[in-house]
């Protein structure tokens, strides 16, 4: 984060388009507000649209404005965010949701600072600091042609990523801090600090909807609760206990993501499960392969002959946790099963190549996921991501 103050601070005085990404909730808007109350643009307008919240057809009309007449209901004309933010900052939030054939009129007024309103033939020409913003990776969308690439290009001038809040260690905590005083003033409470245990649910979640999400929550403890301090059964599920918690999950396309409980609940299924492993490492120690039970056979030989870690963890409810002693004793059992099976067996499970390939690119590239996800071709935050979830299942150490 003080890396992303420092662009900020050093980009707010250009002109220079600044091209934000970071998941959902990370405050992406934020940040281009900060951008342009540190600039000379201040004074004037900050205008902000959705790209994903404004109906494709409505779109055009909505950034560059339309004249009276232009289509069924244009009764009168209309001015467009681009005329608003004249002399300010152009704010275009969840630009990858842009319709295609739009991206192309945009690229003409990113490049000349002029426009056609809908239906008009009047050249208009407005001074704007454009500021863009997505959730997605548009590099992915350039490669699968969603997103113009001289567009990507034209834009991508000081690229800013925010880390997900999962990322940011005691900022958390901070924040929450800071939410707390706010809407305790907002709505009257007398609400000063969380207690200690709430302090630890709080550090330890994963947060998936990031510092939106956070910001829900202590609204939401502040609105119906009384008191000093903040107790755990005072928070929402599933921050109470009530409700699994999930981490978080990467594009809607991926096939990573994991389920953990609160940390009671997770201690009793880490336990359960070393203790299941360990007994199947008992039965087949001292049983044959026929013999062994059902249970053993149910985790180890439902699969294929020689089965991979990921087959055996499929047998097992997808929100336990596998500890990494317990990961152990499964992947000792696999291989005693599979080392008659001839050559087979080395074949690597699709994650296990993908791990190694990351972390030898993060290697090779001085310990700089930025720099390894350059030659990768993927985001920054997909790796760290990953790197996260396979160290909450135990395949990779810190």
């Amino acid at each position: 984060m003080q890396q992303v103050y420092r662009v900020i601070g050093a980009a707010a005085e250009s002109k220079a388009t600044v091209f934000i990404t970071g998941e959902s909730g990370t405050g992406k808007e934020v940040c281009a507000l900060a951008i342009h109350e540190k600039s000379q643009r201040r004074d004037n307008e900050f205008v902000a649209i959705n790209c994903a919240a404004i109906p494709r057809d409505l779109m055009e009309s909505e950034i560059f404005g339309h004249v009276k007449g232009a289509f069924t209901g244009a009764h009168a004309a209309r001015e467009g965010a681009a005329s608003l933010a004249s002399g300010g900052t152009l704010f275009l939030d969840e630009l990858g949701e842009m319709d295609i054939d739009l991206q192309s009129k945009l690229l003409r007024f990113v490049q000349t600072g002029t426009f056609k309103k809908v239906g008009g033939s009047k050249l208009e020409s407005v001074d704007v600091r454009f500021v863009c913003a997505t959730n997605r990776d548009p590099l992915a969308q350039v490669a699968r042609g969603e997103f113009r690439e001289d567009l990507y290009y034209r834009l991508h001038v000081i690229p800013i990523e925010l880390p997900p809040l999962r990322d940011r260690g005691s900022d958390a905590l901070d924040i929450a801090r800071n939410f707390l005083k706010c809407f305790a003033e907002e709505e009257e409470k007398s609400f000063v600090d969380f207690s200690l245990k709430t302090e630890a649910i709080l550090s330890n979640y994963n947060w998936p909807g990031n510092i939106r999400q956070l910001q829900n929550v202590i609204r939401n403890v502040v609105v119906l609760n009384e008191g000093e301090q903040v107790l755990p059964e005072m928070l929402p599920p599933p921050l109470n206990g009530t409700m699994q918690t999930p981490t978080f999950v990467d594009d809607a396309d991926d096939e990573f993501a994991i389920t953990r409980f609160d940390l009671e609940q997770e201690k009793a299924i880490a336990a359960a499960a070393a203790s299941t492993a360990n007994d199947l490492h008992a039965q087949t120690s001292s049983q044959s392969s026929s013999q062994t039970s059902s249970q053993a056979s149910n985790l180890i030989a439902a699969h294929a002959s020689n089965p991979t870690v990921d087959q055996v963890l499929s047998r097992v409810p997808s929100e336990t946790y596998i500890p990494p002693a317990a990961l152990e004793i499964i992947q000792k059992l696999i291989v005693e099963k599979n080392q008659a099976m001839g050559e087979e067996h080395k074949i690597k499970a699709l994650w296990a190549v993908e791990m190694e390939a990351i972390e030898e690119a993060i290697r090779i590239c001085g310990d700089s996921i930025p720099k390894a996800a350059k030659y990768l071709e993927v985001s920054p935050s997909t790796i760290y991501r990953k790197r996260q979830a396979w160290k909450n299942i135990g395949y990779l150490q810190d």
